[in-house]
């Protein structure tokens, strides 16, 4: 037991310091607050409700409504990391607990963060126990993971990335394959986007052992072919997740979206996922500073350096790494550039003391213990400052950038003071004091409550607190909310962040005049009418509504739950003739939808569009009926407010925004901030109109009945039309028509019909195939041949690999930035 109980200590230590950490702060489960921010508070935990949902034997995790009908395997994957052993831990606490349940999934991946680093440590390195300890521990707190720790579906790599390495490193040496493909499969299972960041260290890593260590070509070779094979069966065995995932980036709006390139861009928010080491930092350079007694050692990890650190100053270089765009997360790849420093401390310390003279190790204490409150002083003045800025995110303030700087000054110098020291214990002392104070000051900065994120809390609450019905689709009708609140809720929802929608979904909805952005559809917008033909049946609300429309089910602080009256819409059938095809003008495109439709010429919405070359635009509507009113404002930007009948209205965006329901005429004032050429759409809808909407559509037990009196007629579904959905009539499969660029719509036979909809994950089947074959490979290993020619052949498709990744990351990012001016 003594043997393995060293093990342990890393992971205690970490324990305790988020133990505190969560004490002072009030965190679950010392207290009732949560860790939960940013991206985890409206993508990453309501994701976990659905995996908990599917631990407990509830839940598809292959296919959903959400969102009209989506592939959320990929969800499962990207958003909450569904494979991760972890993450099963789900299952062992309550439904309403999940939100404070993350604190303790965070603590669990960071300790096994530790355990892992000082497991690669200790069998990689000869050094003080002492110092593999606290390397491990620092580790767990470097900047990627500080400022990245509610990014949980990433952890779970960085948890792995060590023993990769460790085994890596014994692949190269002989030694054995099994850990390396069992550890590169489950990372590339877990999380394909941060194994990608491992797979080139991987690449670059083993290029430079290979060929600065190995002098023996023919050695050279069958260790390239022992990598290109391991590497190979990892990821055929992850094919089942890696390909599905890949495929589903590839086409989605995200994929597509870029970012400006800027040769010096981010420099300070980047450095800080690096300074937040100072201790690894030191020690790189006092190693590099020891190159003429280890040339070769030093050159690998100086290459290695560059690699991983060029991005830090060259902004092209940094994106094109990124695949183009990181939004605010500027340096995802941070923990293998903290690794890489890491290992060059643990080779500094490996190789040379930090022998000096006791002379004066009491003053030096003393200025440590200065230091050390000196630094605790600076973080308690500073520390609101850097909370304001949501330093998690970036650091574009230019005074708390300055604050940030003078504590890791300040940890810098006392890391300093105490290499300085000769007494042993002394030095020792001092370091643990220094990592463990640096630690909890940086972690002060992001690892907190803050009060502002609570999207999640919100929908928890309403549902714990409401009688919230599952029969039908849900939309909110205000824009602060999770728009995954249909993972909470257990409910079907237009709304949704499922983080790899497919490219021209979003764009679609926003032609609807839905809120959008460009990895999210929200339900806020529209019209009555468009609620209506994707049966939208239910409405959260924080406006009383009225009751001529809807029905009030329940409230809760400030947040009412409301029926809608009228009939609900399964599809329409309809003879179809072509696409209705989109103007910029949103209200007359659900006018030509309508009329489509419903075979008339006549306006569901009675539209106006009106023109203004100066600040103000009066519009004066004569309303003889009960009708909801709606403004479509294309400037959104230079709105200043509008006045409807002396209501006052503030904020807008772009989509059709809903100002009430009236019955009598109507005076509109709208104000810009400057003048100009202003277009105003404005639509009134009357509520007689909207109740007498009928379907000719039933739906019960997964199938849709229809009754249609000719060959000729068509069936639209109010569900995406997505790759891997097929649609059966009468039990034959019919092909599909992406109604309005995005809906289904099938051909009906005459007389009834039957239509059922089955649903596969586009190439789940040939990554299960693959993932087989990988793992009969694995299996089979020792019996794979290989001659002269296989090991030329491999050996040169490696170092082309290598050669054409490096032109493409290092070279043509910047050729890309040149020929871009």
């Amino acid at each position: 037991m003594k043997k393995y109980g060293k093990y342990i200590i890393p992971s205690l230590i970490t324990f305790a310091i988020l133990g505190y950490i969560f004490y002072v702060n009030r965190l679950y489960p010392f207290g009732k607050h949560s860790i939960v921010k940013v991206d985890a508070d409206y993508q990453f935990i309501p994701v976990l409700y659905r995996i908990y949902d599917f631990l407990h034997g509830n839940g598809n995790i292959l296919y959903d409504d959400i969102g009209f009908g989506n592939n959320i395997y990929i969800s499962m994957i990207i958003q909450g990391s569904i494979f991760s052993p972890v993450n099963l831990l789900l299952y062992f606490t309550s439904r309403n607990n999940i939100i404070n349940y993350f604190d303790i999934l965070v603590m669990v991946k960071l300790c096994l963060i530790s355990l892992t680093c000082y497991i690669y440590v200790e069998n990689s390195y000869k050094v003080n126990y002492f110092y593999k300890v606290i390397g491990s521990v620092l580790y767990t707190f470097c900047g990627f993971i500080v400022l990245n720790y509610f990014n949980i579906m990433w952890l779970d790599s960085i948890i792995l990335f060590p023993l990769i390495v460790m085994y890596l490193d014994r692949l190269l040496n002989n030694k054995g394959y099994i850990g390396y493909i069992i550890c590169l499969s489950l990372s590339l299972i877990i999380t394909y986007y941060i194994s990608y960041y491992i797979m080139l260290f991987i690449l670059f890593y083993s290029f430079i052992h290979i060929f600065l260590s190995i002098k023996n070509v023919d050695e050279r070779k069958k260790i390239i072919f022992r990598l290109g094979i391991s590497t190979l069966i990892s990821l055929l065995i992850s094919s089942f997740s890696v390909i599905p995932s890949v495929y589903q980036t590839v086409i989605s709006s995200r994929f597509n979206t870029g970012s400006s390139y800027e040769l010096f861009g981010s420099i300070v928010s980047k450095s800080f996922y690096v300074l937040f080491s100072p201790l690894f930092v030191i020690l790189s350079i006092l190693y590099i500073s020891r190159y003429k007694k280890d040339k070769l050692g030093v050159y690998r990890f100086i290459l290695l350096v560059i690699l991983f650190h060029i991005g830090l100053f060259i902004e092209p270089i940094n994106l094109l790494i990124h695949g183009g765009s990181h939004w605010d997360f500027p340096f995802r790849y941070g923990f293998v550039s903290t690794f890489i420093l890491m290992m060059g401390s643990f080779k500094f310390l490996e190789d040379y003391d930090l022998v000096n003279s006791n002379k004066h190790d009491l003053f030096k204490l003393f200025c440590l213990i200065e230091l050390f409150g000196v630094l605790i002083h600076f973080n308690d003045k500073y520390l609101s400052d850097i909370l304001e800025v949501m330093i998690v995110l970036r650091f574009d303030n230019d005074m708390v950038v300055y604050e940030i700087f003078i504590m890791i000054l300040i940890i810098f110098i006392m890391y300093i003071v105490c290499f300085m020291c000769g007494n042993k214990y002394l030095r020792y002392f001092g370091i643990f004091l220094t990592s463990v104070s640096s630690i909890y000051v940086i972690c002060s900065w992001t690892m907190c409550y803050e009060k502002g994120y609570f999207l999640t809390i919100n929908a928890n609450n309403f549902n714990n607190n409401i009688n919230v019905i599952r029969d039908g689709r849900y939309k909110v009708d205000y824009t602060t909310y999770t728009p995954d609140y249909g993972f909470v809720l257990d409910v079907d929802t237009l709304d949704n962040w499922l983080h790899v929608i497919p490219n021209g979904i979003v764009n679609n909805y926003s032609n609807l005049g839905y809120m959008t952005s460009d990895t999210c559809i929200r339900s806020y917008g529209g019209t009555i009418f468009s609620d209506w033909l994707f049966n939208v049946r239910y409405l959260i609300s924080n406006k009383v509504k009225d009751n001529m429309l809807y029905e009030n089910i329940g409230s809760h602080n400030n947040k009412y739950l409301y029926k809608y009256r009228y009939n609900y819409s399964n599809g329409i059938v309809f003879k179809y003739d072509g696409n209705v095809l989109y103007n910029d003008n949103r209200l007359e495109y659900q006018n030509n939808i309508y009329q489509d439709l419903f075979g008339n010429d006549k306006d569901i919405i009675d539209v106006g569009r009106y023109t203004t070359n100066g600040n103000k635009l009066n519009i004066r509507y004569d309303n003889r009926y009960r009708g909801i009113l709606y403004l479509d404002i294309s400037e959104y930007d230079d709105v200043d407010f509008v006045v409807v009948n002396d209501r006052y209205y503030y904020d807008f965006d772009k989509y059709i925004m809903d100002m009430g329901i009236y019955d009598s005429n109507i005076s509109i004032d709208i104000y810009f901030k400057d003048d100009g050429n202003y277009i105003v759409d404005v639509g009134f809808i009357r509520i007689d109109d909207i109740i007498n909407l009928r379907s000719n559509v039933s739906y019960s037990d997964n199938t849709y009945y229809v009754n249609s009196d000719s060959n000729d007629n068509y069936l639209f579904l109010p569900i995406n039309n997505i790759d891997g959905i097929k649609v059966y009539v009468n039990g034959i499969r019919k092909d599909i028509i992406s109604y309005l660029d995005n809906f289904i719509l099938v051909k009906l036979d005459n007389g009834d019909n039957y239509v059922n909809i089955s649903y596969s994950v586009p190439f789940l089947k040939l990554g299960i195939v693959l993932s087989v074959i990988g793992i009969l490979l694995f299996i089979f290993y020792k019996n794979i041949k290989y001659n002269d020619m296989i090991l030329n052949v491999v050996s040169y498709l490696y170092v082309l690999i290598n050669v054409f990744v490096f032109l493409y990351y290092y070279l043509y990012s910047m050729f890309k930035y040149f020929i871009s001016w």
